[in-house]
């Protein structure tokens, strides 16, 4: 029986592997509908609305990337030695998102790549970046990775067993 479920053999697949989970994740509706979902009516550093320039706002990850998170769920799955799956890992990005998990905040782009090139220069410019955070959850997040995982564990044990029969 050929499992959709891999293992990643050296830090090549590893990088490969989060870029695609990004990719995946990033053009899927479910990620499209929560980023809509967001209040994004003003910059959070300037205050500027879309309307006063016709900028867009856009909403960014704020403290964990989206590069981080999947880091972070797949640091669960080599914690119990379980082999990976790109969609799988996108339930739970999806899952994560869908339940208010992550920190994130409504920027302008040109706020948000200042943020990349100079974190403490940018905050020291707009300190009102750190007051509009929408906070992580992290105890729910370990919550719903940890479900994901022993739900994982259960069908892999299960069909291992259904082999052996």
């Amino acid at each position: 029986m050929h499992r959709p479920f891999y293992y990643l053999f050296d830090e090549d697949d590893y990088k490969r592997f989060i870029k695609q989970v990004m990719k995946q994740f990033r053009s899927s509706e479910e990620y499209t509908i929560w980023r809509n979902n967001r209040n994004r009516d003003k910059c959070a550093a300037t205050g500027m609305t879309s309307c006063d320039n016709g900028t867009p706002i856009e909403v960014h990850h704020f403290g964990k990337t989206l590069w981080d998170w999947v880091e972070y769920i797949l640091n669960f799955f080599y914690l119990e030695n379980l082999p990976l799956n790109s969609f799988y890992v996108c339930l739970i990005l999806n899952e994560l998102h869908s339940n208010d998990c992550i920190s994130y905040i409504p920027l302008t782009h040109c706020i948000h790549k200042m943020l990349h090139t100079d974190y403490k220069a940018t905050v020291t410019l707009y300190p009102n970046i750190l007051n509009n955070i929408h906070p992580e959850n992290m105890e729910l997040s370990d919550k719903i990775i940890k479900n994901y995982i022993n739900f994982l564990k259960i069908i892999l044990k299960e069909e291992e067993e259904h082999v052996e029969q």
